[in-house]
């Protein structure tokens, strides 16, 4: 594992500026209230976010007060009939690989089943049922479902490589529940495999290459290395992956695992570093479930090229946020800044998120 060496806190800065809104308000009897907007900007992609922690007492008038839970049962009873990946439909209602991807049709490993997704995105573009249960918290998607799910995952990367070497640039992705863009509640992951990358992961490889050109370093390396020195962000280890919440958080909750031994894609990963992967993943889902409520999130992990080594200054990492619960009525957590103007509203502070998840560690 390769470890950030210095005593002292790398060259990376965490730009920000305060300013404060005031209104008279309601809320106080009509007294002054002002209110801290922090500006944060990402310490290497040319993004800004706003903070304000006092937009989690907002009212949200379609929300009812405690919905939550007939919701999510209703909904698991209603769609669990018909759904096609549960056992008892899959192997009549699901696609199957072109004989030269997989003759055998679909890719399993213990009760993940890997297949091709009926709508895809990519050229190479699958699904994979993370388990045989129609639904499972959080807290329920274990250590032992993400290796099968990363094992398998990581060979069809190389099988599809293997038939066509342009397909160098993977991911693999994770929408829990309809509020994240789930279209079916039943727990899955999707993995594409493409000629190009998406612009998100160009930038941050373009990013991550001019910062070691202009300080002989690693990005990746020193964020690491300095949230564990500032102890304001760092969350803990799972081996070789390092645990941290996002100085500037482009969602709720954002969490990013970073790959900390010289491996910049998926075909370089070993049963080690899987099984690290999956250990801290499963927690960081355990501690979001129990301590901070989360009950729907999208996740992500980015690599790099999968035909060349550029661990110099890349490495592999995931991030994810949460996203709003499950109601019938819910208010969205996107909305004009984000959309159009690329700017995160956050009401959530990531060293809090820190704090929370750090404790179950």
């Amino acid at each position: 594992m390769e470890e950030w060496k210095s005593e002292n806190p790398p060259a990376l800065t965490f730009d920000k500026f305060i300013r404060t809104a005031r209104l008279l308000s309601p809320m106080k009897d009509f007294e002054l209230d002002e209110q801290e907007i922090e500006f944060r900007k990402h310490p290497l992609l040319d993004y800004w976010c706003r903070i304000n922690l006092g937009r989690s007492l907002r009212v949200k008038q379609a929300h009812a007060p405690s919905d939550y839970d007939d919701t999510i049962q209703e909904v698991i009873k209603r769609t669990h009939e018909k759904c096609f990946f549960c056992p008892e439909n899959l192997e009549t209602t699901t696609p199957k690989f072109p004989p030269e991807v997989a003759p055998e049709g679909r890719l399993r490993k213990g009760k993940f089943v890997l297949l091709p997704n009926l709508f895809p995105f990519a050229e190479h573009h699958a699904v994979g049922v993370l388990s045989e249960d129609h639904f499972l918290g959080l807290n329920e998607i274990t250590k032992e479902l993400l290796e099968d799910s990363f094992k398998v995952s990581v060979a069809y990367f190389d099988r599809i490589f293997k038939l066509n070497n342009e397909m160098k640039f993977c991911s693999i992705n994770m929408n829990y529940m309809p509020p994240a863009g789930a279209s079916i509640v039943h727990p899955h992951v999707q993995i594409t495999s493409d000629i190009k990358g998406s612009g998100k992961l160009l930038e941050i490889l373009y990013k991550s290459k001019e910062y070691h050109k202009a300080h002989g370093t690693n990005y990746w390396i020193d964020l690491v290395g300095t949230e564990k020195w500032l102890k304001e962000r760092f969350i803990g280890t799972s081996g070789a992956v390092s645990w941290l919440t996002n100085y500037a958080p482009m969602g709720k909750n954002e969490v990013i695992g970073i790959v900390t031994r010289p491996i910049s894609h998926f075909r370089a990963f070993d049963e080690t570093l899987i099984s690290d992967f999956s250990e801290g993943l499963s927690k960081i889902f355990t501690g979001l479930w129990e301590k901070r409520h989360v009950r729907s999130l999208n996740l992500t992990i980015y690599s790099g090229p999968i035909d060349v080594d550029v661990s110099e200054y890349f490495r592999v990492h995931v991030k994810l946020i949460s996203r709003p619960v499950l109601r019938p009525f819910y208010t969205g957590d996107t909305a004009f800044m984000e959309n159009f103007y690329a700017e995160p509203i956050i009401e959530t502070a990531p060293e809090d998120v820190a704090s929370d998840l750090h404790s179950i560690w």
